[in-house]
């Protein structure tokens, strides 16, 4: 998988058939397969919690990057970013800015705010990624810290 400054990477939501190659790159990104975050955890959250996947393409077919969301499990009107991540050979040209973008065109007017939790520790690039996209700190829980965008309403 290369991507070059020729190629126009294509933005999709994800069916069900394309669960499986989006998750190859969770694997791939965050390591193996486990409880909490396993396909079968994935197959779930997009039943019972309304999910939705969006990811980017590549001209080859390859996944760049993608973000799963889905409602948030106790505050109404607030979808949460479960999970998202981006192929390292895409990374350092806006795939994960995009995705983040295009969740907040999405359900802005519908929903109140979109949430993201993160552990900077160990992935000390997301707070600055996030405070840029106009996230604000809400919380901190042990080593996850909470963050949250508040959305416009329908126009």
């Amino acid at each position: 998988m290369h991507v070059s400054q020729k190629s126009t990477p294509q933005f999709k939501k994800a069916t069900d058939a394309d669960v499986e190659t989006v998750f190859a790159v969770s694997v791939a990104v965050f390591g193996g397969e486990d409880e909490k975050h396993g396909l079968a955890e994935w197959r779930r959250r997009l039943r019972a919690m309304h999910g939705r996947i969006f990811y980017v393409q590549a001209n080859d077919g390859s996944v760049l990057g993608f973000v799963f969301v889905h409602a948030h499990a106790t505050s109404a009107k607030t979808m949460h970013v479960w999970i998202a991540a981006t192929h390292p050979c895409a990374r350092r040209q806006g795939v994960m800015r995009r995705l983040f973008q295009h969740c907040r065109r999405i359900f802005g007017g519908d929903h109140a705010r979109l949430t993201v939790n993160t552990f900077p520790a160990r992935f000390p690039h997301m707070p600055p990624f996030l405070t840029a996209l106009g996230y604000a700190p809400i919380g901190i829980q042990g080593e996850k810290h909470c963050y949250a965008l508040q959305l416009d309403a329908a126009v």
